[in-house]
């Protein structure tokens, strides 16, 4: 459920994610049963905001550009929109970025129609302000039983003038029976100037 706020630069404001963990076994739905929650990431990007680049190379799974930042990790959990070539309009998650200019995307159960080819050109949607991570490894984050904390603050990002940002804690489980799921928390907040 999305939650949207004004927050105004300077402000501190505390995220709570309520993110219900669950076991299953033995193919028996009555053996579903809640777990702790044991870890969860934290995206925060300003919404809107758009990075082009185009491809030196490609694979399956990967597109290279080496005009990109130079912080690995940094892109983890945006979406990737080809803008031209066979990708054309396809979009995918980004699940790694290396920092030297390749983007790695999970095509397990939807491949991309072709291969990246070198000069496709393609948008990343939203720019990151704190890039995916841990958030029980980040300063400003804990869990406590099943329930995630994040401390949104000046010092991580709520600084710019008016933009709107988003901020998305999430979890994953699986069951013995290969059943996966994702839990997630997603907040809005529009950035105004200070009061």
């Amino acid at each position: 459920m999305a939650k949207t706020d004004p927050l105004h630069v300077g402000d501190a404001k505390t995220l709570r994610a309520d993110l219900r963990t669950q076991s299953y076994s033995s193919g028996d739905w009555s053996a579903w049963a809640d777990t702790t929650l044991t870890a969860a990431t934290i995206l925060v990007f300003e919404v809107g905001a758009k990075i082009t680049g185009t491809a030196d190379s490609g694979s399956a799974s990967t597109v290279v550009d080496a005009d990109l930042s130079a912080v690995a990790d940094f892109y983890n959990g945006l979406i990737v929109e080809f803008t031209s070539g066979d990708n054309e309009d396809e979009t995918r998650k980004i699940s790694d970025y290396d920092g030297a200019g390749k983007l790695t995307f999970d095509v397990t159960t939807d491949p991309l129609p072709a291969t990246p080819a070198a000069d496709d050109t393609f948008t990343i949607h939203g720019y990151p302000i704190i890039y995916e991570q841990s958030l029980g490894g980040h300063d400003d984050g804990s869990i406590d039983g099943a329930t995630a904390y994040f401390q949104l603050t000046k010092a991580n990002g709520a600084t710019a003038t008016p933009r709107t940002i988003r901020a998305v804690i999430a979890s994953s489980w699986s069951g013995a029976d290969s059943n996966t799921d994702i839990e997630t928390e997603v907040y809005t907040y529009a950035i105004l100037p200070v009061m």
